[in-house]
């Protein structure tokens, strides 16, 4: 019985070996002469190869298709985090080539049908790119004072809807690609479903129809209960105290519901914002209501006091697994402006403009 068990413990992962794919990567970076690693995410861990005199390779299996990334780092630099510099592409079964010269993120890649259909995509789109590279060089720039930051600001605020019409594009000529479905999926981390619905729809029906498809089909129905002139939904959790205080007993006051994590870089970037409009604001009728999706007790409460902030804090240290969930957030910093009645009027406020966005809103 013990034999035919192995026998059959064989077989399994025998059968499990083949239905796997072979790949192989081959890799020519002509210029580098600094001792160098080229890091490989293969879809199970990360592996690694030397970059020896300007060739490296690496070799495989894997289930499926899927989008990749491959970085190069200097081996014996003396910064405490190593320069990177990082490659996307879609890794397929066969040979997969990767030519570049100085650096791996111009390297041009040659794969399969997938890596084919991303390379239209990003050649479609790199004149948009070169535009936020050269935007972000001039923001930067110390002769550059606030009136030129400003514009140059609203010229990036122009270009995002244009590399959306040419990804909707994209997704209409191949409807069955998953990179079509990968650039679908990458707008769900805030939904909007009047944006992402109708371009949910524009995949093919088979693509849909699978797990992560349905998965997505829910979160768009769920998005639908947070539309602007919809009512909130109520929830209660604890304060810093340990009291239970409720969404509801703000009703009669402009709110804004900030989700938000002392773990979390552009939650924190925004409190600023947040404080000079409550500053502003405050005795008018307006409140803040601070959800932090923290775990740790001491960490939430100490960036309460570093960033000073005043206004009323909740948190159930679960993480995503409380409020977040009943309002479907995978990602932070979202927030919610609610009128005096509770319904939703403004979603995602953010940066500078805040205290005025807040203040149309309330008709001041």
């Amino acid at each position: 019985m013990i034999r035919i068990a192995l026998i059959s413990v064989c077989l399994f992962f025998t059968v499990g070996l083949f239905a796997q794919k072979k790949f192989r990567i081959v890799g020519f970076l002509s210029q580098i002469n600094s001792p160098v690693k080229v890091f490989l995410n293969n879809g199970r861990e990360k592996d690694s190869s030397l970059l020896i005199k300007g060739k490296f390779s690496f070799k495989g299996r894997l289930g499926k298709p899927f989008k990749t990334t491959i970085y190069t780092e200097e081996i014996n630099s003396k910064e405490k985090y190593p320069k990177r510099e990082y490659l996307e592409f879609y890794l397929d079964e066969g040979v997969t080539t990767i030519m570049g010269f100085k650096t791996i993120k111009t390297a041009v890649v040659k794969g399969g049908i997938l890596q084919r259909e991303y390379r239209e995509l990003q050649d479609s789109l790199q004149w948009i790119y070169n535009m936020y590279d050269n935007l972000s060089v001039l923001i930067k720039s110390r002769e550059a004072d606030d009136t030129t930051k400003t514009r140059l600001q609203n010229i990036y605020k122009v270009l995002y809807p244009q590399l959306k019409a040419i990804q909707t594009r994209f997704i209409k000529n191949h409807p069955a690609s998953l990179v079509s479905w990968d650039i679908v999926a990458n707008r769900a981390s805030i939904i909007d479903p009047d944006e992402l619905e109708p371009l949910f729809n524009l995949l093919a029906k088979d693509v849909q129809q699978t797990e992560k498809g349905k998965i997505l089909t829910e979160r768009i129905s769920k998005a639908k209960l947070f539309k602007i002139g919809n009512p909130a939904i109520d929830f209660v959790s604890n304060n810093p105290d340990g009291k239970s205080v409720s969404l509801s007993s703000f009703r009669g006051k402009y709110v804004l519901i900030d989700f938000w994590a002392s773990w979390c870089g552009p939650c924190r970037a925004e409190n600023p914002y947040m404080l000079k409009a409550y500053t502003s604001l405050k005795g008018m009728n307006f409140e803040i209501f601070g959800v932090s999706l923290d775990e740790s007790r001491d960490k939430w409460l100490k960036a309460v006091l570093d960033d000073k902030l005043p206004w009323t804090q909740v948190s159930d240290l679960k993480g995503f697994e409380t409020v977040a969930k009943t309002y479907d957030i995978i990602a932070i910093p979202q927030n919610y402006l609610l009128d005096p009645n509770g319904k939703i009027i403004a979603k995602n406020i953010r940066g500078e403009s805040m205290e005025a966005v807040v203040k149309k809103y309330m008709g001041l």
